[in-house]
Protein backbone atom coordinates (compact mmCIF):
# COMPACT_ATOMS: atom_id res chain seq x y z
CA UNK A 1 0.00 0.00 0.00
CA UNK A 2 3.14 2.44 0.48
CA UNK A 3 3.93 1.61 -2.78
CA UNK A 4 0.94 2.38 -4.29
CA UNK A 5 0.68 5.66 -2.27
CA UNK A 6 4.40 6.44 -3.46
CA UNK A 7 3.92 5.67 -7.12
CA UNK A 8 0.60 7.34 -6.77
CA UNK A 9 1.79 10.71 -5.44
CA UNK A 10 4.91 10.65 -8.85
CA UNK A 11 1.89 10.32 -11.23
CA UNK A 12 0.04 13.50 -9.38
CA UNK A 13 3.16 15.61 -9.33
CA UNK A 14 3.63 14.74 -13.34
CA UNK A 15 -0.02 15.17 -13.71
CA UNK A 16 0.66 18.82 -12.32
CA UNK A 17 3.26 19.45 -14.06
CA UNK A 18 2.08 18.65 -17.63
CA UNK A 19 -1.29 20.73 -17.28
CA UNK A 20 1.21 23.59 -16.07
CA UNK A 21 3.41 23.12 -19.16
CA UNK A 22 0.17 22.79 -21.43
CA UNK A 23 -0.78 26.30 -19.85
CA UNK A 24 2.40 27.70 -20.72
CA UNK A 25 2.41 26.23 -24.20
CA UNK A 26 -0.78 27.25 -24.88
CA UNK A 27 0.40 31.32 -23.75
CA UNK A 28 3.26 30.85 -26.49
CA UNK A 29 0.75 29.87 -28.86
CA UNK A 30 -1.02 33.07 -28.91
CA UNK A 31 1.99 34.91 -28.60
CA UNK A 32 3.43 33.24 -31.80
CA UNK A 33 0.28 33.62 -33.50
CA UNK A 34 -0.59 36.94 -32.94
CA UNK A 35 3.06 37.33 -34.31
CA UNK A 36 2.30 35.43 -37.54
CA UNK A 37 -1.21 36.02 -37.85
CA UNK A 38 -1.16 39.67 -37.93
CA UNK A 39 1.34 39.94 -40.47
CA UNK A 40 -0.16 37.18 -42.76
CA UNK A 41 -3.96 39.07 -42.62
CA UNK A 42 -2.35 42.41 -43.07
CA UNK A 43 -0.82 40.93 -45.88
CA UNK A 44 -3.09 39.67 -47.41
CA UNK A 45 -5.70 42.60 -46.82
CA UNK A 46 -2.92 44.64 -48.70
CA UNK A 47 -2.47 42.19 -51.94
CA UNK A 48 -6.22 41.78 -52.22
CA UNK A 49 -7.41 45.24 -52.34
CA UNK A 50 -4.63 46.10 -54.59
CA UNK A 51 -5.71 43.44 -57.17
CA UNK A 52 -9.23 44.57 -56.75
CA UNK A 53 -8.35 48.06 -57.62
CA UNK A 54 -6.22 47.25 -60.62
CA UNK A 55 -9.41 44.59 -61.89
CA UNK A 56 -11.98 46.59 -61.78
CA UNK A 57 -9.44 49.29 -63.36
CA UNK A 58 -9.30 46.98 -66.09
CA UNK A 59 -12.86 46.54 -65.98
CA UNK A 60 -13.53 50.12 -66.41
CA UNK A 61 -11.39 49.89 -69.34
CA UNK A 62 -13.85 47.42 -71.06
CA UNK A 63 -16.84 49.82 -69.90
CA UNK A 64 -17.77 46.97 -67.70
CA UNK A 65 -19.62 47.65 -64.13
CA UNK A 66 -17.16 46.84 -61.15
CA UNK A 67 -18.14 45.97 -57.44
CA UNK A 68 -15.94 46.73 -54.47
CA UNK A 69 -15.94 45.28 -51.16
CA UNK A 70 -14.12 46.18 -48.41
CA UNK A 71 -13.32 44.28 -45.59
CA UNK A 72 -15.02 46.28 -42.45
CA UNK A 73 -13.45 43.54 -39.53
CA UNK A 74 -11.78 40.52 -38.98
CA UNK A 75 -12.27 38.52 -35.84
CA UNK A 76 -9.81 36.08 -35.58
CA UNK A 77 -11.03 33.52 -32.31
CA UNK A 78 -8.69 30.74 -31.36
CA UNK A 79 -9.87 27.67 -29.13
CA UNK A 80 -7.38 25.59 -27.24
CA UNK A 81 -8.52 21.94 -26.80
CA UNK A 82 -6.23 20.24 -23.85
CA UNK A 83 -6.26 16.45 -23.14
CA UNK A 84 -4.34 14.69 -20.29
CA UNK A 85 -4.16 11.29 -18.52
CA UNK A 86 -2.90 9.24 -15.83
CA UNK A 87 -2.64 5.04 -15.99
CA UNK A 88 -2.69 3.30 -12.80
CA UNK A 89 -1.46 -0.30 -13.20
CA UNK A 90 -3.28 -2.74 -10.08
CA UNK A 91 -2.75 -6.46 -9.24
CA UNK A 92 0.62 -8.15 -10.38
CA UNK A 93 3.25 -5.98 -11.92
CA UNK A 94 4.14 -8.35 -14.51
CA UNK A 95 0.65 -7.71 -15.99
CA UNK A 96 1.90 -4.09 -17.11
CA UNK A 97 5.56 -3.73 -16.80
CA UNK A 98 7.00 -1.97 -19.57
CA UNK A 99 3.32 -1.63 -21.29
CA UNK A 100 1.92 1.08 -19.26
CA UNK A 101 2.48 4.37 -19.81
CA UNK A 102 1.97 7.04 -16.46
CA UNK A 103 1.16 10.13 -17.85
CA UNK A 104 -0.16 11.28 -20.91
CA UNK A 105 -1.65 14.46 -22.76
CA UNK A 106 -2.70 16.76 -25.75
CA UNK A 107 -2.95 20.24 -27.23
CA UNK A 108 -4.63 21.51 -30.11
CA UNK A 109 -5.45 24.57 -30.89
CA UNK A 110 -7.94 26.02 -33.76
CA UNK A 111 -8.59 29.15 -35.29
CA UNK A 112 -11.87 30.17 -36.84
CA UNK A 113 -11.77 33.85 -38.28
CA UNK A 114 -14.73 35.94 -39.24
CA UNK A 115 -15.09 38.48 -42.03
CA UNK A 116 -16.78 41.17 -42.81
CA UNK A 117 -17.46 43.14 -46.27
CA UNK A 118 -18.89 46.17 -46.98
CA UNK A 119 -19.83 47.27 -50.91
CA UNK A 120 -19.05 50.23 -51.68
CA UNK A 121 -22.25 51.61 -53.10
CA UNK A 122 -25.29 54.18 -52.66
CA UNK A 123 -25.89 57.77 -53.10
CA UNK A 124 -22.88 58.95 -50.52
CA UNK A 125 -20.59 56.48 -52.40
CA UNK A 126 -21.57 58.00 -56.02
CA UNK A 127 -21.13 61.60 -54.85
CA UNK A 128 -17.79 60.93 -53.45
CA UNK A 129 -16.35 59.43 -55.93
CA UNK A 130 -17.69 62.03 -58.51
CA UNK A 131 -16.64 64.93 -56.68
CA UNK A 132 -13.61 66.77 -56.62
CA UNK A 133 -11.02 65.84 -54.42
CA UNK A 134 -10.73 68.28 -51.31
CA UNK A 135 -8.45 71.02 -51.46
CA UNK A 136 -7.28 69.39 -47.98
CA UNK A 137 -6.20 66.17 -49.47
CA UNK A 138 -4.39 67.71 -51.98
CA UNK A 139 -2.53 70.32 -49.81
CA UNK A 140 -1.54 67.25 -48.02
CA UNK A 141 -0.34 65.53 -50.71
CA UNK A 142 1.55 68.44 -52.12
CA UNK A 143 3.49 69.07 -49.17
CA UNK A 144 4.16 65.12 -48.59
CA UNK A 145 7.96 64.18 -49.63
CA UNK A 146 6.60 60.73 -51.26
CA UNK A 147 3.87 62.60 -53.71
CA UNK A 148 4.68 66.26 -53.98
CA UNK A 149 6.97 66.37 -56.73
CA UNK A 150 3.80 65.08 -59.03
CA UNK A 151 0.91 65.51 -57.20
CA UNK A 152 -0.18 68.57 -58.82
CA UNK A 153 0.11 66.82 -62.11
CA UNK A 154 -1.95 64.16 -60.92
CA UNK A 155 -4.81 65.99 -58.99
CA UNK A 156 -5.02 68.94 -60.70
CA UNK A 157 -7.06 69.91 -63.61
CA UNK A 158 -6.50 73.46 -63.72
CA UNK A 159 -4.17 76.52 -61.47
CA UNK A 160 -6.08 79.68 -62.71
CA UNK A 161 -5.95 80.32 -66.40
CA UNK A 162 -3.41 77.28 -66.33
CA UNK A 163 -4.61 74.17 -68.15
CA UNK A 164 -3.26 70.27 -67.15
CA UNK A 165 -6.27 68.11 -69.13
CA UNK A 166 -6.36 64.34 -68.48
CA UNK A 167 -6.55 63.84 -72.14
CA UNK A 168 -5.58 66.00 -75.03
CA UNK A 169 -8.58 66.60 -78.12
CA UNK A 170 -6.30 65.03 -80.79
CA UNK A 171 -2.60 63.84 -81.68
CA UNK A 172 -2.18 66.82 -82.60
CA UNK A 173 -2.86 69.05 -79.86
CA UNK A 174 -0.20 70.05 -77.83
CA UNK A 175 0.21 70.70 -73.62
CA UNK A 176 0.36 73.96 -72.18
CA UNK A 177 4.23 74.24 -71.31
CA UNK A 178 3.19 76.58 -68.41
CA UNK A 179 1.88 74.32 -66.43
CA UNK A 180 4.83 71.71 -66.12
CA UNK A 181 7.33 74.67 -65.66
CA UNK A 182 4.19 75.76 -62.53
CA UNK A 183 4.63 72.52 -61.00
CA UNK A 184 8.79 72.30 -61.85
CA UNK A 185 8.96 75.70 -59.43
CA UNK A 186 7.14 74.85 -56.69
CA UNK A 187 8.58 72.12 -56.44
CA UNK A 188 11.85 73.23 -56.98
CA UNK A 189 10.68 75.91 -53.86
CA UNK A 190 9.07 73.43 -51.76
CA UNK A 191 12.44 71.35 -51.59
CA UNK A 192 14.74 74.16 -51.37
CA UNK A 193 12.57 75.16 -47.76
CA UNK A 194 11.32 78.53 -49.74
CA UNK A 195 7.22 77.71 -50.78
CA UNK A 196 5.02 76.04 -47.62
CA UNK A 197 2.05 75.09 -47.45
CA UNK A 198 -0.04 76.11 -44.43
CA UNK A 199 -3.43 75.97 -42.84
CA UNK A 200 -4.91 79.67 -41.82
CA UNK A 201 -7.13 79.74 -39.03
CA UNK A 202 -10.43 79.96 -39.43
CA UNK A 203 -13.43 82.62 -39.07
CA UNK A 204 -14.83 82.31 -35.32
CA UNK A 205 -18.85 81.68 -36.08
CA UNK A 206 -20.77 84.52 -36.17
CA UNK A 207 -23.87 85.64 -33.39
CA UNK A 208 -26.33 84.35 -35.66
CA UNK A 209 -25.09 81.14 -36.04
CA UNK A 210 -25.64 78.70 -33.07
CA UNK A 211 -22.34 76.90 -32.03
CA UNK A 212 -23.69 73.68 -33.33
CA UNK A 213 -24.39 75.14 -36.68
CA UNK A 214 -21.10 76.19 -36.55
CA UNK A 215 -19.51 73.32 -35.56
CA UNK A 216 -21.26 70.89 -38.62
CA UNK A 217 -19.00 69.19 -41.05
CA UNK A 218 -20.48 71.39 -44.22
CA UNK A 219 -19.62 74.75 -42.06
CA UNK A 220 -16.03 73.51 -40.74
CA UNK A 221 -15.28 72.44 -44.86
CA UNK A 222 -16.26 75.95 -45.55
CA UNK A 223 -14.57 77.87 -43.35
CA UNK A 224 -10.93 75.94 -44.09
CA UNK A 225 -8.61 78.14 -45.90
CA UNK A 226 -4.90 77.44 -47.45
CA UNK A 227 -2.14 79.85 -48.33
CA UNK A 228 0.92 79.25 -50.37
CA UNK A 229 3.95 81.28 -48.24
CA UNK A 230 7.00 81.62 -50.04
CA UNK A 231 9.20 82.79 -47.44
CA UNK A 232 13.33 84.18 -47.55
CA UNK A 233 13.27 84.04 -51.56
CA UNK A 234 15.08 87.01 -51.97
CA UNK A 235 18.95 85.76 -51.78
CA UNK A 236 19.02 82.92 -54.69
CA UNK A 237 15.20 82.61 -55.51
CA UNK A 238 14.15 85.86 -56.56
CA UNK A 239 13.73 85.14 -59.81
CA UNK A 240 12.17 81.57 -59.15
CA UNK A 241 9.25 83.14 -57.22
CA UNK A 242 8.61 86.32 -59.81
CA UNK A 243 8.37 83.97 -62.17
CA UNK A 244 6.05 81.98 -60.48
CA UNK A 245 3.68 84.92 -59.56
CA UNK A 246 3.99 86.01 -63.80
CA UNK A 247 2.39 81.69 -64.14
CA UNK A 248 0.13 82.65 -61.27
CA UNK A 249 -1.44 85.82 -63.17
CA UNK A 250 -0.18 87.90 -59.90
CA UNK A 251 1.59 90.80 -59.77
CA UNK A 252 5.05 91.18 -59.12
CA UNK A 253 6.26 91.36 -55.54
CA UNK A 254 7.75 94.87 -54.84
CA UNK A 255 9.11 94.42 -51.39
CA UNK A 256 11.25 91.50 -51.19
CA UNK A 257 11.76 91.22 -47.90
CA UNK A 258 8.69 90.49 -46.88
CA UNK A 259 7.15 86.87 -47.33
CA UNK A 260 4.09 86.31 -50.36
CA UNK A 261 1.50 85.15 -49.11
CA UNK A 262 -0.99 83.93 -52.17
CA UNK A 263 -4.51 82.26 -50.73
CA UNK A 264 -5.42 78.34 -52.11
CA UNK A 265 -9.37 77.99 -52.99
CA UNK A 266 -10.91 75.66 -54.84
CA UNK A 267 -12.56 78.02 -57.79
CA UNK A 268 -12.37 78.94 -61.68
CA UNK A 269 -10.42 81.27 -62.87
CA UNK A 270 -7.15 83.40 -61.55
CA UNK A 271 -8.84 85.39 -58.16
CA UNK A 272 -9.07 89.40 -58.91
CA UNK A 273 -7.48 89.92 -55.56
CA UNK A 274 -4.68 87.40 -56.66
CA UNK A 275 -4.05 83.85 -55.28
CA UNK A 276 -3.87 80.07 -56.63
CA UNK A 277 -7.55 78.68 -57.77
CA UNK A 278 -7.41 75.12 -58.27
CA UNK A 279 -9.76 72.66 -60.00
CA UNK A 280 -9.32 69.22 -58.90
CA UNK A 281 -10.02 66.29 -60.47
CA UNK A 282 -12.69 63.37 -59.00
CA UNK A 283 -11.20 59.60 -58.16
CA UNK A 284 -13.37 58.73 -61.07
CA UNK A 285 -11.42 60.76 -63.48
CA UNK A 286 -7.79 59.40 -61.51
CA UNK A 287 -9.15 55.88 -62.26
CA UNK A 288 -10.28 56.41 -65.83
CA UNK A 289 -6.87 58.14 -66.57
CA UNK A 290 -5.04 54.72 -65.23
CA UNK A 291 -7.23 52.71 -67.14
CA UNK A 292 -6.67 54.07 -70.35
CA UNK A 293 -2.87 53.15 -69.81
CA UNK A 294 -3.77 49.78 -69.99
CA UNK A 295 -2.80 47.58 -73.09
CA UNK A 296 -5.49 45.60 -74.28
CA UNK A 297 -5.50 42.60 -77.65
CA UNK A 298 -5.61 44.79 -80.99
CA UNK A 299 -8.49 42.28 -81.64
CA UNK A 300 -10.22 43.95 -78.59
CA UNK A 301 -9.98 47.15 -80.30
CA UNK A 302 -10.93 46.03 -83.86
CA UNK A 303 -13.88 43.94 -82.54
CA UNK A 304 -15.30 47.10 -80.48
CA UNK A 305 -14.99 45.47 -77.00
CA UNK A 306 -13.20 48.25 -75.66
CA UNK A 307 -12.60 52.10 -77.09
CA UNK A 308 -8.89 52.94 -78.37
CA UNK A 309 -6.69 54.75 -75.95
CA UNK A 310 -6.69 58.61 -76.13
CA UNK A 311 -4.13 61.11 -76.55
CA UNK A 312 -2.73 61.37 -72.83
CA UNK A 313 -2.35 64.66 -70.95
CA UNK A 314 0.62 65.29 -68.99
CA UNK A 315 -0.85 63.57 -66.05
CA UNK A 316 -1.20 60.24 -67.66
CA UNK A 317 1.99 59.92 -69.73
CA UNK A 318 4.12 57.59 -67.60
CA UNK A 319 1.34 55.69 -67.24
CA UNK A 320 1.85 51.57 -67.94
CA UNK A 321 -0.64 48.77 -66.87
CA UNK A 322 0.89 46.29 -68.55
CA UNK A 323 -0.41 42.53 -70.73
CA UNK A 324 0.97 39.56 -70.91
CA UNK A 325 -0.42 35.82 -72.02
CA UNK A 326 1.07 33.86 -68.50
CA UNK A 327 1.24 35.49 -64.98
CA UNK A 328 4.32 38.02 -64.82
CA UNK A 329 7.37 37.11 -62.67
CA UNK A 330 8.20 40.87 -62.07
CA UNK A 331 4.84 41.87 -61.24
CA UNK A 332 3.79 44.98 -58.43
CA UNK A 333 0.43 43.60 -58.27
CA UNK A 334 -1.16 41.51 -61.40
CA UNK A 335 -4.67 39.88 -62.04
CA UNK A 336 -6.21 37.65 -64.86
CA UNK A 337 -8.99 38.96 -66.94
CA UNK A 338 -10.42 37.34 -70.44
CA UNK A 339 -7.44 35.08 -70.57
CA UNK A 340 -4.47 37.52 -69.70
CA UNK A 341 -2.88 38.67 -67.01
CA UNK A 342 -2.87 42.74 -66.81
CA UNK A 343 0.07 43.98 -64.20
CA UNK A 344 1.81 46.58 -63.27
CA UNK A 345 5.83 45.89 -63.48
CA UNK A 346 7.67 46.03 -60.35
CA UNK A 347 10.48 48.43 -61.84
CA UNK A 348 7.64 50.83 -63.29
CA UNK A 349 8.15 53.56 -60.23
CA UNK A 350 6.13 56.36 -62.24
CA UNK A 351 2.61 53.58 -62.69
CA UNK A 352 3.68 52.75 -59.04
CA UNK A 353 3.52 55.72 -57.19
CA UNK A 354 0.55 56.96 -59.36
CA UNK A 355 -1.81 53.52 -57.99
CA UNK A 356 -0.46 53.77 -54.78
CA UNK A 357 -1.78 57.36 -54.73
CA UNK A 358 -4.92 56.17 -56.26
CA UNK A 359 -5.15 53.47 -53.05
CA UNK A 360 -5.00 56.43 -50.34
CA UNK A 361 -7.22 58.80 -51.87
CA UNK A 362 -9.88 55.31 -52.62
CA UNK A 363 -9.38 54.55 -48.69
CA UNK A 364 -10.26 57.91 -48.09
CA UNK A 365 -13.58 57.50 -50.12
CA UNK A 366 -14.53 54.32 -48.66
CA UNK A 367 -13.77 55.17 -45.35
CA UNK A 368 -16.38 58.47 -45.32
CA UNK A 369 -18.74 55.96 -47.86
CA UNK A 370 -18.47 52.93 -44.62
CA UNK A 371 -19.45 55.76 -41.72
CA UNK A 372 -22.71 55.97 -43.38
CA UNK A 373 -23.88 52.45 -43.37
CA UNK A 374 -25.03 50.96 -40.04
CA UNK A 375 -23.85 47.56 -40.23
CA UNK A 376 -21.54 45.37 -42.86
CA UNK A 377 -23.91 43.34 -45.95
CA UNK A 378 -22.01 40.65 -45.54
CA UNK A 379 -20.34 38.32 -43.05
CA UNK A 380 -18.48 35.25 -43.80
CA UNK A 381 -17.45 33.21 -41.01
CA UNK A 382 -14.53 30.52 -41.76
CA UNK A 383 -13.38 27.65 -40.36
CA UNK A 384 -10.35 24.97 -40.20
Amino acid sequence: MQFFTARTSVFLILFSAGVIGMESGCAMLGTTAIKTGRLEYSEALTRTEAQQMLLNIIRNRYGEASTFLTVSSVAANMTFHTETGVNLGFGPRANYAGNLLPFAGSTSYEENPTISYTPLQGREAIRQLLSPIPLDMVVSLARSVGFQEHALRLLVRRINEVENPAFLSSPEATLDPRFPRLEELITALSQHGKLFWVQKKSAPPSDAKSQSDAESPSDAESQSEFAMVIHSYAQGYLAEAQELLGLLGAPPQEKTSQDIVLNVSLAIGAPPSGGVAMVTRSVIDLVMLLAASAEVPQEDTDTGRVTPSPVMGLAGRNLHIRRATSKPANASVAVLYRNSWFYIADTDLATKQYFQMLQVLWSATIAQTAATQLAPILTVPVSK
